[in-house]
């Protein structure tokens, strides 16, 4: 007995018969893919628990009418260790011929990365995949991509930074200077982003500091990071008084507040994919 197969197309009356008409139109109008690329990889932060990234992507519309971008799901693993996921959602429209931006933030765990550097051995980096799976639509109908970067992730111990004193500034009466000790135990050096805080005396507050372009600290350093703090006048009395406490009772000062860290080039380009030096 023949038999023959004939491929049946949904009834004109249900309701795939017009998904089955939109995405013929899609194929046959010649529809292509946006142009992916990784364009940027910032260093947010270096905190104690985390690593703030953001991978900054370019979505170039190669289609003759408007591309939407729905948004991207997307994973970070080392050595089958899923380190981050999340998922980002863009209502971003690009026109044909354009270019779209798309940033990508990434949040990585020291804690998790300890388990991988303890397993690895003497390594200075590990390698990464990034992989994404990119929704947009074309003349209405919902399609998807996957993108993928791969690179290394370079080993970083978090800097210890402590508040050590705050001082007079000769000949300056309404300028101050705030005195902390930073220990960078990496095999790189680190440039030091952005200071910001809180500066008490018996938990109240007297000083607001939000301080960036600090200085870097090489290799292997400790380094006395010595910040310039302007006192307005509003503010002169609470000066006076946190000195008095300082100078005539042996009060010390405390500090509440945050230190943010960048990386050289060279870990940015193992994270970019660049191979590193052992």
């Amino acid at each position: 007995m023949r038999m023959e197969m004939k491929a049946k197309w949904p009834s004109r009356a249900g309701p795939g018969w017009l998904a089955a008409m939109l995405l013929a139109t899609v194929m046959t109008a010649g529809c292509q893919q946006p142009k992916v690329e990784l364009r940027d990889l910032r260093v947010i932060n270096v905190g104690p628990q985390k690593v703030w990234l953001v991978l900054d992507y370019t979505v170039k519309n190669t289609n003759t009418t408007q591309l939407n971008i729905w948004g991207l799901e997307y994973s970070l693993q080392s050595d089958g260790i899923r380190l981050a996921e999340s998922t980002l959602t863009s209502g971003m429209a690009i026109e044909s011929g354009a270019i779209g931006r798309l940033r990508v933030p990434l949040e990585i765990e020291h804690a998790q990365m300890a388990k991988l550097w303890e397993s690895a051995g003497d390594v200075v980096a590990l390698p990464y995949e990034f992989t994404g799976k990119l929704t947009y639509r074309l003349f209405g109908v919902p399609l998807d991509m996957t993108i993928t970067h791969a690179g290394f992730i370079p080993r970083i111990e978090p800097p210890n930074w402590t508040f050590r004193l705050v001082r007079k500034v000769a000949g300056e009466d309404n300028l101050l200077e705030l005195v902390f000790d930073v220990d960078n135990p990496n095999s790189f050096g680190l440039p030091l982003a952005t200071l910001s805080g809180v500066l008490k005396m018996e938990d109240v507050s007297v000083l607001t500091v939000d301080r960036s372009n600090l200085p870097f600290v090489e290799a292997c350093q400790h380094a006395a990071l010595v910040v310039p703090v302007r006192v307005y006048k509003h503010k002169a009395g609470r000066v006076a008084a946190m000195f008095e406490q300082i100078e005539k009772h042996g009060k010390a000062p405390t500090f509440a507040g945050e230190l943010r860290f960048g990386l050289p080039d060279s870990a940015k380009q193992m994270l970019m994919g660049a191979e590193p030096e052992q």
